[in-house]
C-alpha cells in the first residue's frame, strides 16, 4: 500500500477519486453497474470493477516512489522513538539490520495560526525499514508497518480545505521484503509482501454532499500476499469494499497462471487472475497484445484494453451522489 504524504498530495487523490476506478462506469463516468454483495461478478463490467481495484496490489516497478518522503516528525504534539533491531529476510542471511521507529501519537497540525489543529496529520505506532547491498552488488530491502494485525500502525489526516473537509484513516499492518541485482540478461528483482490493511475514508464537499467508504485488504488471520520474480506476478488473499455505491462481500482473489508485466508498454501480457465470491467465479486472462478477456459468473465476456496500477482511493465507489 501507498501512503499519501503531505495535504496537497491528498487532495488531489481524492480529487481524482471521481475519475477513475472501481464501479463499473459509461462513457459519460456515471456508474452504470453497481457492484453488490449478492450480485458482485455477474457481469464483465462488474469484474473490471473488481480487476481495477486489486492491479493496485500487484508490486509493479512503477508502484515504487521515486520520491521517498522525509522523516515524519512530531513538531505539534506526541514523541516517537529511533532503535536499532534486526528481522530475518528471505533474501539474505545472516538477519537484515533494521531501524525502528515508534510514533506515540506523532501529530503535524496543518491548519491556519487562528485554527493550527483544524487540519493534521497524526501518526502512531511502529515502522521499520532496513537496506543492505551484500558483496555481489544484490541490494536487500525491507519495510515493515505495524506491530501485529491488533497493533497496526495507524495514519490520520484531517484536512479542512477550500474544496470540503477530508478525512482519511488508515490502518496497516504489513511487512515487504525485496532484492535486486543486476545479472547477465538485466536486473533481477524479486518482492515478497504479507499485509492487512484497512482504509476508511470520509468526504464532505463544499455543496454538502458527504462521500464515505472503506475497504479491507487481507484478514488478520490470513495477510493478503502479493509476490514477484523480474516481471512475473502473484497475488492471493481476500478483500472487501463498502461504499454506498459498492458492497462487494468477502471476495477472494486467486493467480492460476502468474501474470507477465511489459515495463515497455506498462501493460500485463500472459497469466490469469480468478475471483470468487460465494458459489460464484470469475475469470481475467492477459494477452500478448495487453488486453484483458473478463469473464463474469453467468460466462458473458468481454476483452478490454487494460493497465495496471489505479489506487483504491481512486474508485468511483467513494463519491458524492448527485
Amino acid at each position: 500500500m501507498v501512503l499519501t504524504h503531505g495535504l496537497r498530495g491528498i487532495r488531489v487523490v481524492l480529487a481524482a477519486a471521481i475519475a477513475a476506478g472501481l464501479c463499473a462506469c459509461g462513457g459519460d463516468g456515471e456508474v452504470t453497474v453497481p457492484v453488490t454483495e449478492q450480485d458482485a461478478l455477474s457481469t464483465p463490467q462488474q469484474v473490471r470493477a473488481h480487476l481495477d481495484f486489486i492491479s493496485s496490489q500487484i508490486p509493479l516497478p512503477g508502484a515504487t516512489p521515486a520520491v521517498v518522503p522525509g522523516p515524519f516528525l512530531c513538531e505539534s504534539a506526541g514523541s516517537r522513538e529511533t532503535s536499532a533491531d534486526t528481522v530475518d529476510s528471505p533474501f539474505t542471511n545472516p538477519p537484515l539490520d533494521v531501524e525502528r521507529v515508534r510514533f506515540h501519537d506523532c501529530m503535524q497540525y496543518n491548519g491556519p495560526p487562528s485554527d493550527p489543529q483544524s487540519s493534521f496529520v497524526r501518526q502512531h505506532g511502529l515502522v521499520e525499514s532496513g537496506f543492505a547491498e551484500q558483496k555481489n552488488g544484490t541490494r536487500v530491502s525491507y519495510e515493515g508497518r505495524g506491530e501485529s494485525a491488533s497493533q497496526p500502525f495507524e495514519r490520520q489526516v484531517l484536512d479542512r480545505a477550500e474544496d470540503g473537509v477530508h478525512e482519511l484513516d488508515h490502518r496497516f499492518f504489513s511487512r515487504t521484503h525485496q532484492r535486486e541485482r543486476l545479472g547477465m540478461f538485466g536486473l533481477l528483482h524479486e518482492v515478497d509482501r504479507r499485509m492487512f490493511v484497512e482504509h476508511q475514508l470520509s468526504i464532505l464537499e463544499p455543496d454538502g454532499r458527504r462521500i464515505e467508504g472503506r475497504y479491507r485488504v487481507g484478514t488478520p488471520s490470513g495477510p493478503f500476499i502479493a509476490v514477484a520474480r523480474n516481471s512475473t506476478y502473484e497475488i492471493r488473499g481476500q478483500y472487501q469494499i463498502e461504499a454506498a455505491r459498492c458492497r462487494t462481500g468477502v471476495i477472494q482473489v486467486e493467480t492460476p497462471r502468474r501474470l507477465a508485466y511489459d515495463e515497455r508498454t506498462g501493460r500485463i501480457t500472459a497469466g490469469s487472475l480468478r475471483f470468487i465470491a460465494g458459489n460464484d467465479t470469475a475469470t481475467v486472462v492477459f494477452s500478448a497484445n495487453g488486453t484483458a478477456t473478463l469473464t463474469g459468473a453467468t460466462g458473458m465476456q468481454s476483452v478490454e484494453d487494460f493497465t495496471p496500477g489505479v489506487d483504491p482511493v481512486f474508485s468511483p465507489c467513494f463519491r458524492a451522489d448527485p
